[in-house]
């Protein structure tokens, strides 16, 4: 049994997509519905009544949409739970978007590589650029929890397990990597390197803040009691998100956490 660290919910605020993996492949904001690649079944979840189950030959993939891409001028954080077997998998991954035109890739990718997590960048003009996020081995068969986006200072951050591993300024995060791909959750979509999941994916969230330690913390520590689904509420973005004006997000509605 895992003993939770905080009674509270985690604050959904500046959320633009939440799939809770609770028996449909549709974020709870925005309506960005997704369709399993292969047969995507439900297990046990770390939040709520399930999470994605993969096996290597899977995914679940979400039509393109701006929300969705990590540019030069806006905040970007990805957040989720985790769990792979022990295994010998040298790259697992999470969450990928990610253009293809020859030998020209466009976009990002979250993966275990290793075992430990990696961010991978792709602007489409230049080499890949591989962001290692100094962990233990976390093919352990336990649930894991990450946060990695741009801080305050448009630089690099990431939280695994509610402890920072990156951040400080170190790494500025300024290329655009947007692109038209669709969104796939467990694999990357490229069928030239086996990198697909094995195991269960849950409570992937995506927002438009910078990444503070105080939410990677409180999410972290929230644990089963997962996000505050009572601050979803329809209101229109503010102006500098205009593509993405009169879409669901998530409003702050006082919860600490």
């Amino acid at each position: 049994l895992t003993q939770e660290l905080s009674t509270a919910c985690a604050s959904m605020e500046t959320a633009v997509a939440w799939w809770r993996a609770d028996g449909t492949y549709e974020s709870a904001i925005n309506g960005l519905a997704g369709v399993s690649e292969g047969l995507t079944s439900f297990s046990t979840g770390r939040v709520g009544a399930g999470s994605f189950r993969f096996t290597g030959s899977n995914a679940v993939v979400v039509a393109d949409s701006p929300l969705l891409d990590l540019t030069a001028a806006e905040p970007f954080v990805l957040e989720g739970w985790f769990r792979t077997p022990v295994s010998a998998h040298p790259l697992l991954t999470l969450v990928s978007k990610q253009q293809r035109s020859g030998p020209v890739t466009t976009g990002y990718a979250l993966r275990l590589s290793q075992g430990i997590l990696q961010l991978v960048l792709d602007d489409g003009q230049s080499a890949t650029v591989l962001h290692d996020l100094p962990s233990q081995d976390l093919r352990d068969g336990r649930w894991h929890h990450f946060m990695v986006g741009k801080d305050r200072q448009n630089t690099l951050a990431a939280w695994v397990d509610g402890r920072m591993v990156i951040g400080g300024g170190a790494i500025p995060l300024t290329g655009n990597h947007a692109n038209d791909a669709a969104l796939r959750i467990g694999d990357d979509g490229d069928g030239a390197v086996d990198a697909a999941w094995v195991g269960e994916i849950d409570e992937i969230v995506m927002y438009r803040s910078p990444l503070l330690g105080t939410r990677a913390t409180a999410a972290y520590r929230a644990g089963a009691h997962g996000h505050c689904a009572s601050e979803l509420t329809f209101h229109p973005v503010q102006p500098r998100f205009e593509p993405f004006a009169s879409n669901w997000v998530a409003r702050d509605n006082g919860v600490v956490g």
